[in-house]
């Protein structure tokens, strides 16, 4: 009997032991990941800050078009809006950047450079002035925003 008690404290001893040296090993796992999903964080986070700041001057050079401020000071200029879509579509080609639009100080999307694409997907006349980067935009700040639209997905 007193051996088998003796069996029963050794496996009991054993247990916690394992027991033991498994959670601390957990624990170290578990930090290993993520010390290395920050380190991939960061190095997302890098390369996104710098695809973003390869763009930050396009709509200050954009602002430059002498289109753009004609189509601002007569929207109804069916003419001037079209020679400005067409600034904006090839800009856009070139740029490699979804789209390209200008808008009143309402958000009412003026001239695009998707105004070709059929079934709602494109800018022309949609109004974005709800959303946070024309609000920036109109305080006078560099305005970013990433979303799925509801309309042109």
């Amino acid at each position: 009997m007193w051996r088998r008690g003796m069996a029963v404290l050794g496996f009991g001893l054993i247990a916690a032991i394992l027991a033991s040296v498994y959670m601390v090993a957990a624990a170290r796992a578990r930090a290993d990941l993520l010390a290395a999903a920050e380190a991939q964080l960061q190095i997302i986070a890098l390369d996104l800050e710098s695809a973003l700041e390869k763009f930050e001057t396009l709509p200050y050079a954009l602002a430059l078009q002498p289109a753009a401020a004609e189509v601002l000071a007569q929207p109804d200029d069916a003419a001037r809006v079209q020679q400005l879509n067409l600034t904006l579509q090839s800009i856009q080609r070139h740029a490699k950047v979804a789209a390209i639009y200008l808008m009143d100080r309402d958000g009412k999307t003026l001239a695009a450079s998707n105004w070709d694409k059929l079934g709602g997907f494109n800018y022309m006349g949609k109004n974005f002035g709800f959303r946070p980067y024309f609000r920036n935009a109109m305080a006078g700040a560099a305005g970013r925003f990433y979303g799925i639209g509801s309309t042109t997905s």
